[in-house]
């Protein structure tokens, strides 16, 4: 499995979990310390959104949000300031090559906000958040498990204060402007 020294993963445990709060609060963090950033929203559902389109196959789809103006999760995570940001359609199965591409197209040194729970089994990365609903429960123990960090989400708020997780952030940021890997 490989490691990911600039990439931060986050997965919740469902819909209005706090995935994409958490990652706008991220990406603005790094943007505020001029630290380039990119995003990129993973879903297993097919959805009909009119982005610029990279590549698609039967498999998997990959678009590059470039509208600040919508509701949708990619568009507020380059409202924050991600750039650039990604919207990936895709089964697990495939993922691994809709990855591949997004890499190839990217030689930048940047860090790397990417939000999906399937993108665990194929890489470590440097910093995995699992936030789930207020309600204690989850369906993804094995995910849970493999979390750096756990927080639950409710009202807007976290339950892990986000100044806690800022030493982190700054280690990944650290780590990648002192090395010349920028694997991801």
């Amino acid at each position: 499995m490989t490691n990911y020294n600039n990439v931060i993963l986050i997965f919740g445990d469902g819909r209005n979990s706090g995935k994409t709060t958490l990652a706008r609060k991220i990406v603005s963090y790094y943007v505020k310390k001029n630290i380039a950033i990119g995003a990129i929203k993973v879903s297993s559902h097919i959805h009909n959104y009119t982005l610029e389109n990279i590549s698609n196959s039967n498999s998997f789809y990959i678009n590059r949000e470039t509208n600040l103006n919508k509701e949708k999760d990619s568009s507020k995570l380059l409202k924050a300031g991600a750039n650039p940001v990604y919207f990936v359609q895709s089964n697990d199965n495939y993922l691994h090559q809709a990855f591949n591409i997004i890499k190839k197209q990217n030689h930048c040194k940047r860090i790397w906000i990417v939000e999906s729970g399937a993108a665990r089994n194929l890489f470590k990365p440097a910093l995995f958040i699992f936030t789930k609903k207020d309600d204690n429960s989850t369906k993804n123990n094995s995910l849970l498990q493999l979390a750096d960090l756990v927080t639950s989400f409710k009202e807007g708020s976290f339950s892990l204060p986000f100044d806690s997780i800022t030493n982190k952030l700054d280690i990944i940021a650290n780590t990648l402007k002192n090395t010349d890997d920028d694997k991801f």
